[in-house]
């Protein structure tokens, strides 16, 4: 019974759920949207933004990488 409904919500998720690339380059475009609509930040602005953040996260992310490989 168990295997049945497991089969069914696989394939369930395998076809409505959206590839998590795509998620990530949505959001990003909302955020900077909003960012940009909702503050007096220009696009550009906007841009140095992500740019900065985003080797904040990297070096985070190589963080979590090496507790999960090592664990």
């Amino acid at each position: 019974m168990f295997k049945r409904a497991t089969i069914f919500f696989d394939r369930l998720m395998q076809r409505y759920l959206p590839d998590p690339f795509l998620l990530a380059v949505l959001l990003t475009f909302v955020v900077f949207l909003l960012g940009w609509g909702l503050t007096e930040s220009t696009p550009i602005n906007m841009l140095q933004y992500w740019g900065e953040g985003f080797w904040d996260l990297l070096a985070f992310a190589m963080q979590m990488s090496l507790v999960l490989s090592t664990c």
